[in-house]
């Protein structure tokens, strides 16, 4: 890495490189996020490493202040950086605690020789031991912020014992876990703490209104600024609430217990839906190059992709919202709700079910679906769908995007649009871009897909981020 610069940004204590790379200190044998508010070190005492894990692999334990678990990943656009990225996200996921090495490159429909070089060639270490990292430092994260039991923490971190736990992270860490509690009250939470870090700025009341518009109140809602949804993950049922912290750059999560099996998932996804990973200052300083963008990102700054945390409830939405309105394709999208959606115990007045399950949809007649107000053709389409993800055909955590939008052109019933449409919020994919869609036509005053696409050629690798803003345009925001 070149330090010289790593240090200038060090010293400068830069948000917007908040998780690009760790900065160990010889003196103290501990490692830090780029924005640490310790004293600055000498720059002869610093090593600059591109990965938490090759810095705790040269003998460095992570900062008790500025705590590395927390910061931020990297949002890769195509090619070899969007490998990196999916390979690190489902390494992040917890896939290798389940499955073999072999397992995870199908999945990912990788090459052996293709998975082992992005690894060792991004983060310095092998996937195992990139994979312990991400569970020490998630176990780290746990035993900081909230009062869950040892034992809990361990096998929702995927060690086979406390004691196995507890070796290992004093062994890594030189720390005794223990050490790390706070003293809570003693009654036993519901919930479960999770602080997910971003690079501002942030513009999450749009966001958070965009999430809502498109979904339905029993799913998810909007109260007093903070964000609610249902959950139905690996087949743990629940609810998280979300809290925008400006001050700290940080997402408060409370989830409710019932996820703790599925917590490295949700973690994940829960980075997706927001958007977490994103660098603002890159993408707004590419696209505000465009004069029609340039007034909506000063208006809009730190838009993000709205995501999801299922994608046959996304692609649902999407084929739903063929050729209607918003709020047309909101009141279908209701009624699939309460007639499909399974009951779930909330604290929250209202917010009582979980998105209809893809399982369910797949072993649907077509008169159920019918009867809701579907056409028989959408109907077909949406079964299809569904059924494509039950059998596995479609994987969605495959690295080719392009692969999985063909996949879903061969359904009947899923045009361009939708495919690129669940291409931006499933897959989150920063180049996608719907040119059919009727907003983006009309925000850059065009009548045919082929000139907006010729049009936005310069908004790449980004343009989904233009759409994004196009459509609050659309919306009066």
């Amino acid at each position: 890495m070149d330090s010289v610069r790593c240090y200038a940004v060090l010293q400068a204590r830069d948000t917007n490189s908040d998780g690009l790379f760790f900065v160990g200190v010889s003196t103290t044998r501990i490692y830090c996020r780029p924005v640490c508010r310790a004293r600055l070190p000498q720059v002869d005492w610093c090593t600059f490493y591109s990965s938490a894990a090759r810095a705790e692999q040269d003998g460095y334990r992570p900062c008790l202040r500025c705590r590395p678990e927390l910061a931020p990943g990297n949002l890769r656009t195509s090619g070899i950086g969007y490998e990196v990225q999916s390979t690190a996200e489902r390494i992040r996921m917890g896939l290798l605690m389940h499955n073999n090495i072999e397992t995870l490159m199908d999945e990912l429909g990788l090459q052996s020789y293709q998975f082992h070089q992005i690894v060792e060639r991004e983060y310095g270490v092998n996937a195992t031991e990139l994979e312990t990292t991400q569970r020490l430092l998630l176990a780290k994260q746990l035993l900081t912020d909230t009062t869950l039991e040892i034992n809990d923490i361990a096998h929702t971190c995927g060690f086979p014992s406390v004691p196995h736990f507890s070796d290992t992270f004093t062994s890594r860490y030189r720390l005794n876990p223990l050490s790390l509690r706070k003293k809570y009250p003693v009654n036993e939470e519901t919930t479960i703490l999770l602080r997910l870090s971003y690079r501002p700025p942030l513009a999450w009341n749009a966001l958070i209104r965009f999430l809502c518009s498109r979904s339905n109140l029993r799913l998810s809602q909007i109260q007093n600024g903070n964000y609610l949804q249902t959950v139905n993950l690996d087949g743990c049922q629940g609810w998280v609430t979300a809290k925008h912290d400006t001050k700290r750059h940080q997402i408060y999560v409370q989830a409710s217990r019932s996820l703790l099996p599925c917590l490295i998932r949700l973690q994940m996804y829960l980075r997706r839906l927001f958007d977490l990973d994103a660098n603002p200052a890159i993408i707004e300083a590419h696209l505000g190059n465009d004069d029609i963008l340039k007034p909506l990102i000063a208006n809009h700054p730190g838009l993000r992709i709205p995501g999801t945390l299922d994608i046959f409830e996304l692609g649902l939405r999407a084929i739903l919202g063929q050729q209607i309105t918003v709020k047309a394709a909101t009141t279908l999208f209701g009624r699939f709700v309460a007639t499909f959606g399974k009951p779930v115990d909330t604290p929250f007045p209202g917010l009582d079910r979980t998105s209809p399950p893809a399982e369910l949809i797949a072993d649907t007649s077509l008169q159920a679906l019918i009867d809701i107000g579907l056409t028989g053709r959408r109907a077909l389409t949406i079964q299809r769908f569904a059924q494509t993800i039950v059998n596995g055909a479609l994987k969605p955590e495959s690295i080719d995007r392009n692969k999985i939008i063909e996949q879903l052109l061969e359904l009947p019933g899923i045009g361009p649009w939708t495919a690129q449409y669940i291409a931006i919020r499933a897959l989150g994919d920063s180049n996608a871009f719907p040119a059919s869609d009727l907003g983006l036509l009309r925000g850059l005053r065009m009548e045919k897909p082929a000139e907006l696409l010729r049009r936005t050629e310069k908004w790449q690798p980004w343009r989904a981020y233009g759409a994004i803003h196009l459509w609050h345009q659309c919306a009066g925001e």
